[in-house]
């Protein structure tokens, strides 16, 4: 019989402790054991073929995952595109790798997603531009919409100073929810905006705590205030970052600041006085500042906690270092006390440079997962790094790339071009994450994709419509059933990360009184845990003898209360029970293991696709380039495993796996141009802003005589170009020219345009790169940035003060300038919102001496979800006699 084991235990059960021995020599494990353990990995499209038309931009996803009962049910909220009136998609799954559905629309501006261990599913969103509000469902895949909690809803300020960016975190405590949500609260601009609102009795109450202890120099923190929550929900943790001084580039000079509560979130965040600053006065980028490509920055920090243990937690934050983003990440052990560099490219590099929006999660193993985006050069890649078992040495940590793409390609329709922020939850030994990045088919998917949207193969009109499949070879185009050709845009992808472990870490670990773990039924017991495997894996059995070596006798621990739950197994240990030690146990004879096989542009791979494979068996793929191209690189699960070579084995086959090869041009020069205006907001009229364009060399051969050709939009008038290389200069008419000289192979050179657009409308710049030598890939050789300007709104005409018999009807009017459409919050004394609409004119009927007071209204332009303008009008007092 062919058997794995791992993990071997011996607890030894006294009155003082439990103490755990851990002998892997005594454990033996076949050799494919020493590269990686066996887990499930896989990403999946979450927009579904039945709505495989839908071309808006959905960014910044937030998601939960449901607990107990409702384990591995999902709920993810995405931004949906343009709208005058607040409504976004949120999306539903019975299981990570079941059919995803939109569900329902929530009303909101910006919104994140926790679910409670005790079985109700929140949403903290903004329902209008000047409030913040907390939904729930009690059961969202069954029927059950999202409501609003009474009491939840607060209306803040006026704009430009509105609440921003809030982040939920929920716990479950003796049946009772606390939820917070961390906010940033512009209303008290300028002033300490840091803010963290609270119930601790499931929502009947709410309190609020400002953070912030100090005076931020810029006038506000900024808008990420990101929260982690113990376990037992005793301890909170809230970072947020202070901006000190604002730079001319638009970035800021701040700290970055770590606040402890030791009573659930209720006694004011003073665990660590005013605050442990982590960084003093570094650089940190702006709203308007450096950007990561097509995406704005601002909000680039998170924080995580080990969920065994609270005293160890993690923060990463995005700072600006010669004049790009990078991610530093540190690590502490007290509690938040003292902090610690971690090496995120070992041995000695602390930082991931062109990177941001970091997502933090740490299992019950101590393995540390963190998410992010990066733009080295021309591509966007989206990436998962874990530190297996807390280790961050180069042998124990992996890179998985879950997306690649051509920045702003498709093209940026407003900000959040991707979003803000990515999201990524570990629960128990699992993780799982969601980003959204481009739907593009014929984009190279290093760790495999899951499609659900329709996607034309072939060359139409013989070509074939797939969907609901694993995609294994590049596609031609998104489309419709019908096979017409459908612009592919941001979508929202899902992933998930099963039961991850390098060949020391310990499935088999232990758990004690003192500690708590969230969904674990034997919370405050002696008892052993380890992973869950997928139902297409053999599971891992629990085996005990009284002693190791000739006198070992393993059986099957039946004498253990064994329970699945989360994700994970738990048994109990008896305190009368005599020594044993225990091990993990797996049964792989006669099983079959499904490989998924694929390739990008330039080549073909033999085998590919579906492929069954025998346990412990082993297989050998071939790649053949096409002419001038040449095998790349080879990734098993998204992680690089082999470069520059023809062929790769996968020995002793033992878990589903995804492979897949990609190919690179001898000659291969990329473009990208995106625009950015150099303030907040969408880009206006008269108002400077900036084309920024990148080239690099993607090939294996040095390119020569590099020239770009940028067409600037007739309605603009040009005002600079600097680059990092070469020459540039202008000719007018628009025409932008820039001899680049040479790159070598894997680097790049930067043009950047500045402009001033003087007529509003939609307004196109396209830029062309050429070298002297021959490319086989000409698709990446140009490329445009499309941007919508707009006259900024004005009031033209103010709400005139009114007098009026009780019982009449009175109306309140606003004319305004302006790129329409518009749209319109009528507030009633300042803080209380009456209503959101298109319409400029207010209407009351039946006034009374209750409707006597002050009325205002501020008329919004929204471009996108956080491409904002607006202008508020002065009061106007109804009387009532």
């Amino acid at each position: 019989m062919n058997t794995r084991t791992v993990g071997c235990i011996k607890p030894v059960m006294t009155a003082a402790a439990l103490f755990a021995n851990f002998s892997p020599g005594l454990a033996p494990r076949c050799r494919a054991d020493v590269q990686s353990f066996p887990e499930r990995f896989g990403i999946i499209n979450v927009t579904p073929n039945f709505i495989s038309t839908e071309t808006a931009q959905n960014s910044e996803p937030s998601f939960a995952i449901g607990w107990n009962s409702q384990f591995e049910q999902i709920v993810l909220h995405t931004f949906g595109g343009v709208s005058t009136v607040p409504g976004n998609l949120y999306y539903t799954s019975l299981s990570f790798d079941s059919v995803w559905a939109p569900t329902a629309t929530i009303s909101d501006r910006d919104a994140t997603v926790d679910w409670s261990p005790g079985g109700t599913c929140y949403i903290a969103c903004i329902p209008a531009l000047t409030q913040i509000s907390v939904l729930q469902s009690t059961d969202p895949l069954g029927g059950v919409g999202f409501t609003t909690v009474p009491g939840s809803t607060i209306t803040r300020g006026s704009w430009p100073n509105i609440p921003d960016q809030p982040w939920i975190r929920v716990a479950n405590v003796t049946n009772v929810d606390h939820i917070l949500v961390g906010y940033n609260d512009l209303s008290r601009k300028p002033g300490k905006t840091a803010t963290v609102r609270f119930s601790m009795d499931g929502g009947t109450t709410w309190k609020e705590t400002i953070i912030e202890k100090s005076t931020p120099g810029a006038g506000q923190d900024s808008p990420a205030i990101r929260l982690a929550i113990s376990g037992d929900g005793r301890t909170v943790y809230a970072l947020f970052q202070r901006w000190n001084t604002t730079t001319s580039a638009g970035d800021q000079i701040g700290d970055v600041v770590l606040m402890r509560d030791d009573k659930y979130g209720a006694g004011g965040f003073g665990g660590l006085g005013s605050g442990h600053v982590i960084e003093h006065n570094v650089l940190l980028p702006g709203l308007g500042g450096t950007s990561l490509g097509a995406q704005r920055l601002g909000c680039g920090c998170a924080i995580a906690i080990n969920p065994t243990d609270p005293s160890q937690v993690f923060v990463a934050y995005t700072e600006v270092a010669n004049g790009a983003p990078v991610i530093y990440a540190l690590f502490s052990s007290d509690w938040g006390n003292s902090w610690t560099y971690l090496p995120l490219q070992p041995p000695g590099g602390l930082s991931l440079p062109n990177a941001s929006l970091p997502a933090l999660a740490v299992a019950n193993d101590g393995t540390v997962g963190l998410l992010y985006l990066e733009k080295p050069y021309v591509y966007q890649h989206v990436v998962f790094m874990k530190a297996l078992g807390g280790s961050f040495t180069p042998e124990n940590m992996t890179q998985t790339y879950l997306a690649d793409w051509t920045d702003n390609d498709p093209v940026n329709l407003g900000q959040p071009y991707v979003g803000d922020y990515f999201d990524l939850r570990a629960v128990n030994f699992n993780f799982y994450g969601c980003f959204s990045a481009s739907a593009n088919p014929l984009e190279f998917w290093r760790s495999g994709l899951y499609y659900q949207r329709d996607v034309y193969f072939g060359t139409p009109p013989s070509g074939t419509v797939r969907n609901d499949f694993e995609l294994n070879v590049p596609g031609a185009f998104l489309c419709n059933l019908a096979g017409t050709k459908v612009p592919y845009s941001i979508d929202p992808f899902f992933f998930y990360d099963i039961a991850p472990y390098s060949k020391w870490v310990t499935q088999l670990s232990v758990a004690t009184p003192t500690s708590y773990r969230v969904g674990d039924p034997l919370n405050g017991t002696y008892h052993l845990s380890w992973p869950a495997l997928t139902t297409n894996e053999p599971q891992y059995q629990l085996m005990c003898s009284p002693a190791l070596g000739t006198n070992a006798s393993w059986r099957p621990a039946t004498n253990n209360l064994i329970i699945k739950t989360n994700g994970q197994f738990v048994a109990s240990l008896i305190g009368s029970q005599a020594q044993a030690f225990y091990r993990l146990q797996q049964n792989v004879a006669g099983n079959q293991f499904t490989l998924f096989a694929g390739t990008g542009l330039g080549g073909s791979l033999t085998p590919s696709g579906i492929l069954t494979n025998a346990s412990l068996s082993s297989r050998t793929f071939t790649a053949t380039p096409t002419n001038s191209y040449a095998v790349s690189k080879w990734f098993l699960d998204g992680v690089l495993v082999k470069s520059n070579t023809p062929s790769f084995t996968l020995s002793n086959i033992v878990a589903e796996h995804v492979l897949t090869v990609s190919f690179v041009p001898t000659n291969d020069l990329a473009v990208s141009v995106y625009e950015m205006p150099l303030d907040e907001g969408p880009t206006e009229t008269y108002s400077t802003n900036r084309y920024t364009i990148d080239l690099e060399n993607r090939g294996l051969n040095t390119l020569t005589g590099i020239a770009l050709t940028n067409y600037l939009p007739s309605t603009v008038s040009f005002l600079s170009a600097t680059n990092t290389q070469g020459t540039a200069n202008y000719f007018g008419g628009g025409l932008v020219t820039a001899q680049i000289g040479s790159l070598s192979p894997a680097t790049s050179a930067r043009v950047t345009i500045y402009f001033v657009p003087f007529l509003a409308g939609s307004i196109t710049n396209s830029v062309a790169a050429v070298c002297n030598q021959f490319e086989p890939n000409l698709s990446n050789n140009s490329a445009t940035a499309i941007t919508t300007v707009i006259d900024p709104v004005v009031i033209t005409n103010q709400p005139a003060s009114q007098s009026a018999t009780a019982g009449s009807t009175v109306s309140f009017n606003v004319g305004v300038a302006g790129t329409p459409p518009f749209t319109y919050e009528w507030f009633f004394n300042a803080t209380n919102l009456l209503t959101v609409t298109t319409n400029s004119t207010l209407t009351l009927t039946n006034v009374g001496a209750a409707q006597a007071g002050t009325y205002t209204v501020t008329a919004f332009q929204i471009l996108s979800p956080e491409d904002i303008e607006g202008n508020n009008s002065t009061n106007a007092v109804l009387t009532v006699h």
